[in-house]
């Protein structure tokens, strides 16, 4: 087999198997501690009767009655006795990798309950806050992200792009795109499944939730992903700003200095922060719930915005001018740039927040049209006085706004969920639901149970008189 290039592998994996058979189970110390020879031998070096040495060990007799009973019985015919190469030829095609087999999904199954139970309820968490109380006061370097170049995790990352794993979700915060990527061993359909919360900024800024990101830093396999799927976007027109991505360490420390000398001190307000190496990924993290409350500066490395000043330095330009006081002094006019950028954080938010709007209805709307088919089957004796009150201030919000179906603002590519605003706030006639007439009860009749006795067919027999 090894001289033929087509079986030279298999020849070569069974010389290995030999090999194991025996280095393992064919030295000749094992075969005496296990013959009579041997026995008699320990008697003497314990010095008590042979009867007292254990010829078996309770591991084995189990494992030799499970091979009599479930396994061997199956390939005996008659209950004869197996010849030795059958029993060694199903040993290693048949009966040593379905147990192996039996094994992994035992221990996958015993692994998935404990995770499922344990995040239910709650013992992560617990174990999470105990080691991190146990742990020193040492401050832990600011995990970064760069992409250099990894094999095995661009692997990974294809594997996650082909699955569809990755979920884009609303940001709240300008410029930043959001979303989530399922674990690849967890099921999807279920609600509480684990996920990982991605970030990415045009700056180069980026951040994972996952174990491996949090303690290595660099970028792993989720975050690769995300960045070709931002590639992807690019070079299709669904996002205008550039993205960039360090592809070294030095090069993302710098992206981080100039990140907090660009936005000062609405650093934390612009740019995501990494989350807490005891965040549960199942559940957001609490860096994704600060959302911006200001119109922040555009990214630093926005070809159009090279020329405004950052917030620290716009800040000393006024103290400078209120401290001179000189009415000589000219006021300060905004450039073309600003007033541009401007208008594009205002159409940024706006589109945002309709992004959200549509989010929230669009999760909403289930709920309600259930809520609305329970009112019409029967009259509440009690309702919630706060929910009477939210309902009817949304329904005065709604009349008192006026909605446009214009076209989107120019500078934004906004996806399709914005442009379904506007069919969003006002649902066609189809879906809208009418009350109907009340309903008269029906009389109903008693019904009887049935017989237990099944109905039989009687067969008229004729009868004939005798003379």
């Amino acid at each position: 087999m090894l001289t033929d290039p087509k079986s030279e592998s298999s020849g070569r994996a069974g010389l290995k198997y030999i090999d194991y058979l025996m280095a393992t189970w064919m030295p000749q110390s094992l075969w005496n501690s296990w013959s009579e020879e041997g026995r008699s031998r320990a008697a003497e070096v314990l010095g008590v009767n042979i009867g007292d040495v254990l010829p078996t060990t309770n591991h084995l007799e189990s494992f030799n009655g499970v091979l009599k009973r479930k396994h061997i019985s199956q390939w005996q015919r008659s209950g004869r006795k197996l010849r030795f190469d059958v029993l060694v030829f199903r040993l290693i095609l048949y009966i040593m990798p379905n147990i192996y087999a039996q094994f992994r999904l035992n221990h996958s199954f015993e692994t998935w309950k404990k995770e499922r139970f344990a995040n239910v309820a709650g013992v992560h968490g617990l174990s999470r806050q105990l080691r991190a109380a146990e742990r020193t006061t040492q401050v832990s370097p600011v995990a970064i992200a760069w992409y250099s170049p990894d094999p095995i995790r661009d692997g990974f990352s294809k594997d996650i792009i082909r699955l569809r794993l990755i979920t884009p979700i609303p940001s709240m915060k300008p410029f930043e795109l959001w979303a989530t990527c399922a674990s690849t061993s967890a099921n999807v359909s279920d609600p509480g499944h684990l996920r990982y919360w991605l970030t990415a900024h045009p700056s180069g800024h980026a951040t994972c939730t996952c174990a491996d990101w949090l303690n290595r830093g660099g970028a792993c396999k989720h975050l690769r992903a995300f960045c070709d799927l931002i590639t992807l976007w690019a070079k299709g027109g669904q996002i205008t700003h550039e993205f960039y991505f360090p592809g070294s360490e030095s090069d993302a420390c710098h992206v981080l200095e100039k990140n907090k000398r660009w936005y000062g001190h609405y650093y934390d307000h612009s740019v995501t922060a990494p989350a807490s190496r005891d965040t549960l990924s199942a559940t957001c993290p609490p860096t994704l719930h600060k959302s911006s409350t200001h119109i922040p500066l555009p990214p630093p490395n926005h070809p159009d915005i090279s020329l405004i000043p950052t917030i620290d330095q716009e800040a000393e330009l006024e103290e400078s001018v209120t401290a001179l006081e000189d009415p000589e002094i000219p006021e300060l006019t905004p450039a073309v740039e600003s007033d541009t950028t401007l208008k594009d954080n205002r159409n940024a938010i706006e589109i945002q927040n309709q992004q959200r709007l549509d989010h929230f209805i669009k999760n909403s709307l289930p709920n309600l049209y259930g809520i609305s088919n329970l009112l019409q089957d029967f009259r509440p004796k009690v309702m919630d006085v706060e929910f009477s009150g939210l309902i009817s201030m949304l329904s005065h919000q709604l009349e008192s706004m006026t909605f446009t179906s214009g076209p989107p603002p120019s500078t934004m590519v906004p996806d399709a969920g914005h442009q379904r605003a506007t069919q969003t706030l006002d649902p066609p006639k189809s879906r809208m639901c009418t009350p109907s007439p009340p309903r008269t009860p029906t009389k109903r009749f008693a019904l009887l149970p049935p017989s237990p006795e099944t109905k039989k067919s009687t067969k008229r027999i004729k009868s004939y008189s005798t003379l």
